[in-house]
């Protein structure tokens, strides 16, 4: 979740590779990954195997490589995509949450859970869900004070429903967002309040699953202009660009970084966004 990431690990690769500079000036000699191996050094290589490397390659070279390839990161660019409203609708107020078979839903499930925790009656049950919901960061808050567990504890449980009972007017969004997927120098990044388990499910049911790079659910931020500022310091902020259906949390907060913002109503929207692109 820092913001300096990026930028710290590129640092210490850099201090890395003056350290191999002194080695190779002491000892007259180039050092290779052989060198490394028969040292019984841990080889300074990527997880994911981004920069081939073979047994005579300077290390040198390669951890400059390491650099280009981070700073190569530092300069894509970056669409932060909102989930409700702008991969699907609900059949709530405006197609939105409030009123919608989603909300009657984790409502029920929030107030069984009360009951399930404190052995409540109904009307019991109902007062603590009313006091809840005032809470200003969310009911997921406020039940976490009360019982002294975490936000991922209550969202397990209360937001583990089936999406194709509750979502409408997804259209094809997977080919839309697979299609953005395919330029490599984009970065997709979803960006949504909802729980990590309801995203899951949403995300897995649109046939979604892999296509974003980075993930932010709701248990890791209470404003999401929190996860604005972290990427507007990993990124250049004028090669962000925000998608989102809610001016007040989606558009505004990403304006003020210095990112772009691209508003829209319905899921049906996101058909013209390849053409508006950064």
């Amino acid at each position: 979740m820092s913001p300096h990431f990026l930028t710290v690990s590129k640092n210490i690769i850099k201090e890395f590779q003056k350290l191999i500079r002194i080695y190779e000036h002491s000892h007259n000699e180039q050092l290779t990954f052989r060198k490394f191996v028969e040292n019984n050094f841990p080889l300074p290589t990527d997880f994911k195997k981004n920069i081939v490397a073979s047994a005579n390659d300077s290390i040198a070279r390669y951890l400059n490589s390491c650099v280009k390839l981070i700073q190569g990161e530092q300069n894509r660019h970056v669409i932060i995509f909102d989930m409700d409203g702008v991969l699907y609708q609900l059949d709530g107020n405006a197609n939105g949450y409030s009123g919608s078979s989603l909300e009657k839903a984790v409502l029920m499930n929030a107030k069984n859970f009360i009951k399930k925790r404190e052995s409540y009656t109904n009307d019991q049950a109902d007062i603590v869900l009313r006091n809840g919901l005032k809470d200003t960061v969310g009911l997921s808050a406020y039940l976490s004070r009360r019982y002294g567990i975490s936000r991922l504890e209550y969202f397990n449980y209360v937001w583990d429903i089936n999406p194709s009972k509750v979502i409408n007017n997804s259209i094809d969004v997977a080919t839309i967002i697979s299609a953005l997927k395919q330029n490599s120098q984009l970065k997709l990044i979803l960006l949504t309040s909802a729980p990590k388990i309801w995203t899951q499910r949403v995300l897995k049911y649109l046939k979604l699953s892999n296509d974003f790079e980075s993930i932010y659910s709701g248990e890791q931020f209470d404003q999401k202009e929190e996860i604005f500022k972290i990427l507007a310091k990993r990124y250049k902020p004028e090669n962000i660009i925000s998608v989102g259906n809610q001016p007040d949390s989606d558009i505004k907060p990403a304006q003020k970084l210095g990112m772009k913002a691209f508003l829209i109503k319905t899921p049906r929207d996101l058909r013209r966004f390849p053409n508006k692109l950064i």
